[in-house]
């Protein structure tokens, strides 16, 4: 069997994808939504599939161009003039879009790159990933020689679809439309086994923490994305115009696929093809002047190195291998059936990712006993246990409330594109936010010439960020169903949503902390 791009060089035709196998007739799909340029490169994007697929059986080769056939006679069969039964049409895609991914094996697929193909991984890819204050990023944001090779057998697996993308595509922008054509093509393939392993779930972690906080304004770049749909809409684009026809033969190092991607996501989170009157303009440190912002610039350019013990780090870790005795040392009301839940359903985070809000208010209530900045250098297993830990001590000491939402999990891994209103949240009252600069007096100052001094309460401007973070996302509970039958309407449902009080809510549990009344 065997792919082909056809009609490149014929301005006046479409270009096609032909899939030919033995005597069939040879079945042909548009591709003239990915552009005539991508399929005239210097290489042939169909060339590993091709190869690939050379090694399967023939028995499994007949079966991945009889789905391709179903597939050509689906579209033959759709009236696109009429626009009727786009959602049947959606519905018969997916389901052979299925199909025809999982009778790719990735696993086969992955070794046979590492084994027996020419593919050559970058040797700029480390093999472990290693805790440093140095290096930068983290290890969301850190692709390993393991995570890499993962990711190209995705990428050359995601070019199997690349004939039902490009038809569906060209055939329904209309009904889709522009901005989310890309979101609705990748939803054709949830349901496939590839979209829930482990080198698409990098890829989402990887996406998630490369946007960062530039979703708040990027979402408001792009007419009907959320921020908290703003990675989601990300992916789409990733894997539909970027993963699926990049360049994985290694032949240079900087070109590499990761290199790729970080370059397109980078430049769909700034904006930087929208008009958008709110986009940083680069800063000249060079011109002399007294100016404060080029003074200001200078200094953004130097990195502050903060150094971190090594003993800070095993302190953590060794405190946490007796998570109930840190329990009992947080809150002299805890109980045993307290911790012994909140251990318990904790655990599920395991599989699940953390956010910063989450570990935000860990920090928090660890830092009677346990540097907050460590929490930042432990393992998983011991954040998750000390997350536990928290929703235990935020429970015995009343903050109910916060100690369900700590150990909540963002529902964002399936992919679904969630929409929501942006209810506007009760603000802090005269009386907290007196009582906030009397805990902490320690303001920052900001402001110029023009507009004055102004000062801000740091305690108020952290409370403004976790309460940003929690909002961004819907949220699910993991909680004990006894605990959360005194928080939840509908324990059942496990769905927690973000109080309307919030930050009145962490403002008190802010005050608590601070005033030393915790213990």
């Amino acid at each position: 069997m065997k792919a082909e791009a056809i009609n490149l060089l014929i301005h006046t035709s479409t270009p096609e994808l032909k899939l030919t196998h033995g005597n069939e007739s040879p079945v042909t799909f548009s591709i003239a939504s990915f552009g005539r340029n991508n399929f005239r490169q210097e290489f042939d994007i169909f060339d590993h599939i091709n190869r690939y697929w050379a090694t399967l059986p023939e028995t499994r080769q007949q079966e991945i161009f009889e789905v391709y056939k179903q597939l050509n006679q689906t579209f033959a069969s759709y009236s696109f003039s009429t626009g009727k039964h786009l959602t049947d049409l959606g519905q018969s895609l997916a389901k052979l879009s299925e199909q025809l991914l999982n009778l790719h094996d990735f696993e086969d697929l992955h070794n046979w790159i590492i084994f027996k193909s020419d593919i050559i991984i970058p040797s700029g890819f480390e093999a472990s990933y290693i805790v440093s204050v140095d290096k930068q990023g983290n290890r969301e944001q850190t692709y390993l020689r393991s995570d890499y090779t993962k990711l190209v057998a995705l990428s050359i697996i995601l070019r199997a679809v690349i004939p039902v993308w490009g038809e569906y595509i060209s055939n329904t922008r209309q009904e889709t439309g522009t901005t989310l054509k890309e979101y609705y093509a990748l939803n054709l393939i949830k349901k496939a086994e590839i979209f829930h392993n482990e080198a698409f779930e990098k890829l989402r972690v990887y996406i998630d923490h490369t946007v960062g906080t530039d979703r708040y304004n990027a979402s408001r770049i792009v007419d009907g994305i959320s921020s908290e749909d703003f990675p989601t809409w990300i992916l789409g684009l990733v894997c539909v115009r970027r993963l699926c026809i990049a360049d994985n033969r290694g032949i240079d190092p900087r070109a590499n696929a990761v290199t790729y991607i970080h370059k397109f996501i980078i430049h769909k989170s700034k904006g930087s093809d929208n008009a958008f009157e709110d986009t940083v303009k680069e800063k000249d440190v060079e011109t002399p002047g007294n100016d404060i912002e080029t003074k200001l610039s200078s200094l953004e350019r130097y990195k502050v190195k903060q150094d971190i013990s090594i003993g800070e780090i095993v302190e953590l870790q060794y405190l946490l291998r007796d998570p109930v005795k840190v329990a009992f040392r947080l809150s002299s009301l805890m109980t045993d059936d307290i911790i012994r839940r909140s251990l318990a359903t904790s655990q599920l985070l395991l599989t699940r990712r953390l956010l910063d809000p989450q570990v935000t208010l860990l920090r928090w209530v660890l830092k009677p006993v346990i540097p907050p900045r460590v929490v930042m250098y432990v393992s998983k297993e011991s954040v998750v246990n000390a997350l536990g830990v928290a929703q235990a001590v935020l429970w015995a000491r009343g903050h109910k409330y916060l100690a369900a939402l700590i150990t909540s999990y963002a529902n964002v891994a399936d992919g679904e594109l969630f929409v929501s209103g942006v209810d506007s949240k009760a603000r802090l009252t005269k009386e907290i936010q007196a009582e906030l600069d009397k805990v902490f007096p320690y303001q920052k100052i900001s402001g110029g010439k023009k507009s004055g001094p102004k000062q801000t309460n740091l305690a108020v401007r952290s409370i403004d960020s976790v309460s940003d973070g929690l909002n961004m996302f819907s949220w699910r509970a993991t909680a004990d169903e006894k605990f959360l039958s005194e928080v939840l309407q509908n324990p059942s449902s496990r769905r927690i949503q973000i109080a309307y009080d919030i930050k009145l809510q962490l403002a008190k549990l802010v005050i608590e902390l601070g005033s030393r009344s915790w213990l």
